[in-house]
């Protein structure tokens, strides 16, 4: 991934600043490791694999900044996202990737610990994805990536594309897919969208005057950096 991104200028002029990476780095690497090892990534044994290529580029992003973020979130979670999702306020995310600590949130049972959060540039398909990586506290802690197609569209309607494109993939690779309802998509993915508008609001609270997060151009830090977002709010609203 480093020399993908030192290559970056050269083999992929159009991509945005606020890309990172395109998921197809990320895919190259686990691909290539899984043609050496016999497995067709493409194919049913593969199928597991596509969740490691939006694990990787999360996780190369996050590397560069290493920002966790906290909230005094309970007032922030709890308001609904109504009308066409405001997509374009997610373009602000003050680093490429970050983590939201989400202490006692629960999606679909499960607690969540928190989650990584990136923005996608789709270079095959021309499209701008939010991409969210689930970091579940289950008995075996795992990592659960997700797509929302970003648009001038509701949240449910983003999320649905996002069930339809993970059955169409499944279908092609012979793969059972139990289909969320939307009401459970939504459900779940609210509050973490809301935190995130928050998050990327003019009005966020992040880090104090002359100490914010920045993107750096060099060398990732040495140990990751916690952010408190909206303590204040939080202490006015109790």
């Amino acid at each position: 991934m480093n020399q993908f991104r030192a290559d970056r200028s050269k083999d992929l002029p159009f991509l945005p600043e606020w890309c990172f990476l395109p998921l197809a780095s990320a895919y190259a690497i686990v691909s290539a490791e899984a043609e050496a090892q016999g497995i067709d990534i493409l194919g049913y044994a593969g199928y597991p694999l596509l969740n490691d290529v939006g694990i990787i580029c999360a996780l190369a992003a996050w590397r560069a900044t290493q920002g966790v973020y906290r909230f005094d979130y309970q007032a922030v979670i709890n308001t609904p996202i109504t009308g066409d999702l405001p997509h374009d306020i997610l373009f602000n995310l003050p680093e490429w990737c970050v983590y939201i600590e989400t202490p006692g949130l629960n999606i679909d049972g499960y607690e969540l610990t928190g989650f990584f959060a990136s923005l996608e540039y789709d270079v095959n398909e021309n499209r701008n994805e939010l991409r969210l990586v689930l970091d579940y506290n289950t008995p075996l802690s795992s990592l659960y990536s997700v797509a929302i197609y970003l648009g001038p569209w509701p949240l449910a309607d983003a999320l649905a594309k996002t069930v339809s494109e993970a059955a169409r993939q499944a279908d092609i690779l012979g793969v059972e897919y139990k289909a969320p309802t939307a009401e459970q998509m939504k459900k779940g993915f609210n509050p973490l969208v809301s935190l995130l508008l928050y998050l990327c609001s003019v009005n966020g609270e992040i880090g104090s005057e002359g100490k914010r997060p920045t993107r750096p151009h060099l060398f990732p830090p040495m140990q990751p950096k916690t952010w408190d977002v909206g303590v204040r709010m939080g202490a006015a609203m109790a």
